[in-house]
């Protein structure tokens, strides 16, 4: 119990089962642990210089000798440390060490306890993140570097070590909380029941009605009540969440009705406008299908405007033809160049007819300004 190796419990253990970073750190200590043994290896096998050249026959003899008994001693040396190897790894017995601090992992021979322990893996107490345990049976460590890469330990007092555990985690402020396969099933169906909340408050944005709102709100109360059977605090987090959605001004429309009579108003809006809309379509259509009906009121007014108008064309041909008339009864064999510097009697018949056809233009314009 010296400093700084004063325990707070020590359990028996065997690893069935390392996370990847672990296993990394294993085989990077025994790389360089092979390495360093190698070193040695060669600093004991250095015999110095090897004699050389013809002159001294019997030092060159003599070296080749110890190299090839050297090499043979190496060779027995090697297969004695495994199996010495092998032999000490049967008798050795691995145990979990709970510090103040640290979890680590020790390697112990079963002959003498007072033997110095190797210390196969060690870690900071604080990179612990979760735990897990069957009682007499197992017990799981999760650290914060893999969080869903556990370090698993066959341990028969796994109820006592966790409990060590949790009290030494006291010690630094860590609160952590017992969960069992119930409290876990509750907090899975509670989440589940959180997923559907989701969905259904999504719904409600395409489809708002009153039902609807109250299946959301027993959904949150169900969830609330799982996480507290828990003992999970986000039962208080599910509880605000039904609040804010309370107060959404789409919900409280939709409680208090306002909601659905605007929606109805737009409803009617629309309805009228689409009926206006198709009516007009019916007209048009109806009239470009409908069979031409000649009845007889149609076709009298007709022929009355017709008959008008040529009436009045009539009138002006009339004048026209009584103006021609009058003009042959004038020297008509002279040219319009004649008749124009002609004096005397001749100016006056023109001047009379310029009058006739004025009068008869304006009597035309007359007859067309009254025609209906």
């Amino acid at each position: 119990n010296n400093e700084p190796y004063s325990f707070a419990g020590m359990f028996s253990c065997k690893a069935i089962r390392r996370p990847v970073f672990v296993e990394e750190l294993l085989a990077e200590v025994n790389l360089e642990a092979k390495r360093k043994e190698q070193e040695n290896q060669e600093s004991e096998d250095d015999d110095g210089e090897i004699p050389a050249g013809f002159g001294n026959f019997m030092k060159l003899q003599a070296g080749g000798i110890s190299k090839v008994a050297g090499s043979g001693l190496r060779s027995s040396l090697s297969l004695f440390r495994g199996m010495t190897q092998a032999t000490k790894s049967a008798l050795e017995e691995s145990f979990l060490m709970i510090t103040d601090t640290h979890l680590m992992e020790l390697r112990l021979s079963k002959l003498s306890m007072n033997e110095t322990a190797t210390v196969t893996f060690i870690s900071p107490i604080a990179l612990l993140a979760k735990l897990k345990f069957r009682r007499q049976e197992s017990i799981s460590l999760f650290f914060k570097q893999s969080v869903e890469d556990p370090l698993i330990y066959m341990c028969h007092d796994s109820a006592e070590a966790v409990h060590m555990i949790q009290n030494t985690l006291k010690k630094h402020g860590v609160r952590g909380k017992h969960t069992n396969a119930a409290t876990q099933r509750a907090i899975q169906q509670a989440l589940k029941l959180v997923v559907d909340i989701q969905r259904k408050e999504k719904s409600l944005e395409h489809m708002p009605s009153p039902a609807l709102v109250e299946e959301i709100m027993d959904l949150y109360r169900q969830a609330a009540e799982k996480f507290e059977t828990a003992g999970d605090v986000r039962h208080e987090e599910v509880m605000g969440h039904m609040h804010k959605f309370l107060a959404k001004p789409l919900i409280v429309s939709i409680l208090d009705g306002s909601h659905e009579s605007s929606v109805r108003s737009r409803l009617a809006f629309v309805d009228d406008e689409d009926g206006g809309m198709a009516r007009e379509e019916a007209m048009l259509a109806a009239a470009a299908n409908e069979t031409p009906q000649f009845t007889d009121t149609p076709q009298r007014d007709d022929m009355s405007r017709d008959e008008s108008f040529k009436r009045t064309l009539q009138q002006a041909d009339d004048i026209l033809n009584e103006a021609k008339q009058d003009m042959f009864g004038f020297d008509h064999n002279d040219d319009l160049d004649h008749l124009f510097v002609s004096g005397g009697d001749s100016d006056d018949a023109l001047a009379e007819f310029d009058a006739m056809l004025s009068a008869a233009d304006r009597q035309l314009s007359d007859i067309m300004d009254t025609d209906p």
